[in-house]
């Protein structure tokens, strides 16, 4: 900004720079600044490193050594911003750390001391840090909810014990089993988390409890979820087992008179070539019974309570319910070594015979279960013969087409 004056009559322009030098010797850093109410004074730039204070009232230049140390009073103490201001904060004694701090309105860092062996942690406090004291031999560090109490704590342990979480967020420790016990995963009566299974020997875990061990030759197996052993064979119908006996391992009786047979025939399905070909054995409507015989050996699996499966169709188309047809199965059985003449051996009656109205619509294969009542006593390890009739000399049996056997399976409970 420029001023005007007058020199004599004329008018002088005098420049601020002009004003300024004309007042005071200025070098390049310098202040100006108002020494007294009228008067102007310039303060030479300072030294490297020297910080600008207040000196008898006007601005002074001052060392920062000698500035921080009115402040800064001991060695370690360090400068804070505090709610007031910028403000001094001692050293720490020894084995002090430094915290941050929220809680009851002071807000900014302090100095905490710790014993030998501490640590420092966070509280449930906002903010709030205190110290774990120093823990016994053994303990183990564990992070805790409970009560209200959040954080980690020390876990004193046995030797051999192990560091769990309980149901209820508590951390403890799982006590030394017994010899020969196996760590399981429970969710039994509110107790969740591991624990120890006390197993005797040849004992294996299956969920929450021990399994003695099975008898010989028997096998694990799963059913409807349940874990169990069973024998060998068994498994996928139940508890029970059996074999297969198709048509054609069955042969025919030789005596037409009083021991007649069924007859034995191949079919075809009637549909478009290449189709299905099989054995099947007929059973006619007639007044005399017809059989079919086969032979086979009961393995070591075998565990009693037989009965046999039939499967077949009818020839004839009946009304559901409206005809029955009535078939049977013999049994004769040697064990070997027996004192029993094998060539004058008998049948174990012909009582084991079942009515059925199964066979309505011609075609349809159908399956019809006889249960073995009489069986001759055979177990595993028997040679048997089965017997299978149609059981027409009955009045009740009134179905008048021809029942077609197409293959059976022996069964027996596991």
């Amino acid at each position: 900004m420029d001023l005007l004056g007058n020199q004599g009559s004329t008018t002088v322009r005098i420049t601020a720079q002009q004003v300024v030098a004309g007042a005071w010797s200025t070098a390049t850093g310098d202040i100006v600044y108002a020494s007294s109410a009228s008067s102007v004074s310039a303060l030479t730039i300072g030294s490297s490193e020297q910080i600008l204070h207040v000196s008898a009232g006007i601005p002074a230049w001052k060392d920062s050594s000698v500035f921080l140390s009115t402040i800064l009073t001991a060695a370690g103490d360090i400068l804070i911003r505090s709610s007031g201001g910028i403000t001094r904060l001692a050293g720490a004694s020894s084995a002090g750390y430094l915290k941050y701090s929220t809680v009851d309105g002071a807000i900014g860092p302090s100095w905490a001391t710790l014993d030998a062996g501490e640590i420092p942690v966070q509280t449930t406090a906002a903010g709030g840090t205190t110290s774990i004291q120093v823990p016994s031999s053994g303990a183990v560090l564990a992070y805790s909810t409970v009560d209200g109490a959040v954080g980690p704590d020390w876990i004193v342990l046995d030797p051999g014990e192990l560091l769990t979480v309980t149901s209820a967020a508590v951390t403890t420790g799982l006590a030394i089993p017994s010899s020969g016990s196996i760590l399981r995963y429970s969710t039994v009566d509110g107790t969740v988390g591991p624990a120890w299974v006390i197993m005797d020997p040849t004992e294996i875990l299956v969920g929450t409890s021990a399994l003695a061990i099975g008898t010989s030759e028997q096998v694990l197996t799963v059913t409807d979820g349940a874990v169990a052993w069973e024998n060998a064979a068994a498994g996928g119908s139940g508890g029970s087992t059996g074999r297969s006996l198709p048509a054609q391992v069955w042969s025919p009786t030789a005596d037409a008179s009083s021991f007649a047979s069924a007859t034995l025939t191949v079919v075809q399905s009637g549909a478009s070539v290449p189709s299905p070909r099989w054995y099947q054995w007929n059973f006619s409507s007639g007044t005399a019974r017809e059989y079919i015989t086969v032979q086979t050996i009961l393995p070591p699996t075998y565990n009693g309570t037989p009965s046999i499966d039939v499967y077949a169709k009818s020839s004839q188309s009946m009304g559901v319910g409206t005809s029955k047809a009535r078939f049977g199965c013999a049994v004769s059985a040697v064990t070997p070594g027996d004192d029993i003449d094998f060539d004058g051996n008998s049948f174990d009656g012909l009582t084991n015979i079942v009515e059925t109205t199964v066979f309505s619509t011609a075609g349809d294969m159908q399956k019809l279960n006889i249960p073995l009542t009489s069986a001759d006593s055979m177990i595993a390890g028997d040679l048997i013969t089965l017997a299978l009739f149609r059981d027409t000399t009955n009045s009740s049996e009134d179905h008048p087409g021809t029942i077609e056997f197409l293959g059976a399976e022996l069964r027996w409970t596991s």
